[in-house]
């Protein structure tokens, strides 16, 4: 199980998703995630940055809006 973390560059904060599976979409540059029962994904703008953690808090993975591949 993993957190994710999603830093806006709009300064509008941060959103978490504790105990979340997710999938890197790179054709739409969007993470797929389902934490928690619940499904959602998350669009990047071209300053947002999304990391992966894992259970110790640790970033197993970073997307911009750039990233092609997981």
């Amino acid at each position: 199980m993993y957190t994710i973390k999603v830093t806006f560059g709009n300064g509008q904060g941060e959103v978490g998703y504790p105990s979340a599976h997710w999938g890197w979409n790179r054709n739409a540059q969007r993470l797929d995630i389902v934490s928690e029962g619940i499904s959602d994904a998350i669009h990047l703008a071209p300053s947002d940055t999304v990391s992966v953690l894992n259970a110790a808090g640790q970033p197993v993975a970073t997307y911009t809006h750039l990233d092609k591949s997981p």
